[in-house]
C-alpha cells in the first residue's frame, strides 16, 4: 500500500503562455465526461451488450489573483481560443496530462478578508498517464 499523496504540482504547455509551472493554484476539480451504458434486446428489454461513450471532460481552478504580469493570463488564453495542454505531477507519484485543453470560463470573486480569486474552467479531450 502506497503513501497519500499530499500535493500536486501542475504545468502549462502553451505556445502563447510558454512551459509554466503553476506556483498560485488554490484547488482544482476534474470531471470525466465519458461512460458506460446497456445495450438492450428489443424482444425482451434484456442487457445484451455495454456502449462505451469516449468522451473528454473538465476541470476547474480555483487561483490566486496577481498583482502585475499573472504567471498565466487565463483571460488572454481564453480570448486566442488556444488549444494547449495541462500536465499533473503527484509528488512522488504519477503524472498525468491533459491534452487539447482549452480555457471555458474564466471568473472572479473576492471578499472583505482580502481574498480574492479567479475560478477557470476548462474542457480537455483526452487523459493520459505519462
Amino acid at each position: 500500500m502506497g503513501e497519500i499523496i499530499s500535493r500536486a504540482r501542475w504545468t502549462v504547455n502553451s505556445s502563447s503562455a510558454r512551459n509554466v509551472q503553476l506556483k498560485k493554484l488554490k484547488s482544482y476539480s476534474e470531471t470525466d465526461d465519458s461512460s458506460l451504458e446497456h445495450a438492450y434486446n428489443t424482444a425482451d428489454d434484456s442487457p445484451v451488450g455495454v456502449i462505451d461513450k469516449p468522451g473528454g471532460g473538465s476541470l476547474e481552478f480555483e487561483y490566486y489573483h496577481e498583482t502585475g504580469n499573472p504567471e498565466v493570463d487565463w483571460r488572454a488564453l481564453q480570448k486566442a481560443k488556444e488549444f494547449f495542454s495541462l500536465t499533473k505531477q503527484h509528488v512522488n507519484g504519477q503524472r498525468v496530462q491533459y491534452t487539447r485543453v482549452r480555457v471555458s470560463n474564466v471568473a472572479s470573486d473576492g471578499d472583505d478578508q482580502g481574498s480574492h480569486m479567479q475560478k477557470v474552467q476548462f474542457i480537455w479531450a483526452e487523459r493520459k498517464n505519462l
